[in-house]
Parts: C-alpha cells; structure tokens; sequence
C-alpha cells in the first residue's frame, strides 16, 4: 500500500539550508510506541524466525551441538550434510542490504554532505532505534544487493531519481553467535534534486519509518544526541563512526 506522508514533505523544504539539522522525510510521532506483552511463543507458531540445533565438528575433532536463530524465508540454502561440506562453501545470497546513501548538495561549503539515516520502533528493543535504510532482499524479483537498495531506497524514502550506485561491499554477517542472518553494504550518492522530486512513500501498514539526513562530518555528535534522549543505535552506524574515528586519527599513515 502507498503510505502517505502525515506532514507535508514542502514543510521541511526550509531547513534545506540549516546545517546540522537537516532534512525529515515521512515525520513521525513514535510516542505511542511501546510493548504491551511479551510470552513464549512455540516453535510451530513462529511466522518470520525460528531455532535449529547444528551437529559439527570442531578443530579438535570433537562433536558439539549448537543452537543458531534462523530467518524462516532465508535466501541461503540448508547446508549439506557435515560429512559432505566443502571447507569453503560457494557464498550464499545475503539476506538483506544496508545503505549509506550520501546526499551532495550544489556548493559543499554552504550545505555539507549529509547521510540519510532511519527512525524506527524495534519490538525486539521496545525503543525506538536509528539505523541505516535497510531492507530484506527480495530473491524473485531482485537481481542484486544493489537492485535491492536502489528499491528500499524509493520505498522507504520516495528517492528514486539521481541516484549512483557508488560500490557493494562483500557479504557479511549481523550477529555470527547468534544466526547465520547476512547483509551487504551498498554505497549510494544522491543528488540533492532527488529530495525535492520525490514519490509518495510506499510502506506495509505496519511499517513506520522516518528518514532523516544529518552532515557526514557531525554523525557522531547527532547520534550521540539521540542516544541521550532514550534511542538505540544500531551497531553499523557505531562501526561506520568508528572507522571515521580511526581515519581521523591515523589518515594517510594507515597502510591499507
């Protein structure tokens, strides 16, 4: 379904040129969010996760068991028998994406580089969480990660116009201890002229999501704002901080 923005997007078209501020796509009040209950719930009701034991064998030669969470509609194949794997089995479709998608304005110095970032209610947290767009892959009709982001992108933004796939990362994986759930990084640049031509926003019911930009340059500040007043940081803008961080302190003298 078209999920319609609750304020007019030409509101926001003012703080184009408020620095630090930023922009808001689809503003939300997420006050009313919260957990009413939680309960057990069995195995056979499970609509979207569920538990496996895995037998294997470790460098030892010992035989253990091992409990993983897994994705019910994963893009990855079960895995063969471990008498039958190979040492390095082919790469699997990665289950979801993440983007960094950079938004450039026409002068740099007057309107920094902004990233766009997310709002959303996470149950699992019963908080309110930031993050990077993100999305499940879609194995019917998505021909690639990139395909997939470029398709978040519009859904959850209305972005669809001067966006470049910059790169994709390689595979990796969200929580190795706990599933075998995987993403890949994909890079996008968005021109500034994609904000003001956008589509209406196209959500499930139950997806509400508010996109906002920030400058690259005060993505740490601005996080740990929002971590102040009560919000989960997901742990891939931690990291992109991190490496910022890093770059900051050790520049060119790193040996990459």
């Amino acid at each position: 379904m078209i999920y319609q923005t609750r304020i007019p997007w030409t509101r926001f078209l003012p703080r184009l040129g408020r620095g630090a501020r930023g922009i808001r796509i689809n503003p939300l009040d997420f006050t009313p969010s919260r957990i009413v209950n939680i309960r057990p719930l069995p195995l056979e009701s499970a609509r979207w996760v569920t538990l496996q034991e895995i037998e294997y064998i470790d460098a030892n030669q010992t035989k253990r068991r091992y409990e993983r969470a897994k994705r019910i509609h994963s893009n990855t194949s079960p895995a063969p028998a471990p008498a039958l794997a190979p040492a390095l089995a082919p790469v699997p479709a990665p289950d979801a994406v993440a983007i960094i998608a950079l938004v450039h304005h026409p002068d740099p110095r007057h309107r920094p580089v902004e990233i766009i970032l997310q709002k959303q209610f996470r149950p699992a947290l019963g908080k309110v969480c930031i993050e990077l767009p993100a999305g499940l892959v879609n194995s019917s009709t998505d021909t690639s990660p990139s395909n997939t982001a470029r398709r978040e992108l519009a859904e959850e933004t209305g972005i669809f116009e001067t966006v470049t796939v910059k790169r994709a990362e390689a595979i990796a994986y969200n929580d190795p201890g706990l599933s075998d759930a995987s993403v890949v990084l994909v890079h996008l640049d968005v021109d500034e002229s994609g904000l003001t031509h956008r589509k209406n926003v196209a959500l499930d019911e139950a997806e509400l999501v508010e996109s906002f930009t920030v400058p690259v340059a005060d993505l740490e500040n601005q996080l740990n704002s929002l971590r102040a007043r009560g919000m989960a940081i997901d742990t891939r803008l931690v990291s992109l901080v991190a490496g910022m961080q890093l770059w900051k302190e050790f520049g060119t003298k790193l040996s990459l």
